[in-house]
C-alpha cells in the first residue's frame, strides 16, 4: 500500500493507483498507472467532511481520519 497525507487525512490506497491532488479544491484524485482511467475521487468538505466518488471496481474503507483504497482486480505489469 501507498500512503498519501492530504488535509485532516490519511490515504492508503492500492500499489497499482496513483493519486492527483487539488489543494485549492481539496480533492484527491485516484487514477491507474498510466494516469488514463479515474478509479475514483474524494471531496474534502470546509467541516471536515468528505464526498466521495467511487468507481464499481474500487472500495473505500473509512475509520476517522483514515481512508483506505484498494481496487478489486489484479493489475497485470
Amino acid at each position: 500500500m501507498k500512503e498519501l497525507q492530504f488535509e485532516h487525512l490519511s490515504f492508503y490506497y492500492h500499489d497499482a493507483m496513483n493519486v492527483l491532488t487539488n489543494s485549492e479544491n481539496k480533492t484527491v484524485i485516484f487514477v491507474n498507472k498510466d494516469y488514463d482511467e479515474i478509479h475514483g475521487v474524494v471531496e474534502i468538505k470546509a467541516n471536515e467532511t468528505f464526498k466521495i466518488f467511487p468507481r464499481y471496481n474500487v472500495n473505500f474503507l473509512i475509520d476517522q481520519y483514515e481512508i483506505t483504497v484498494s481496487a478489486n482486480y489484479v493489475d497485470s505489469e
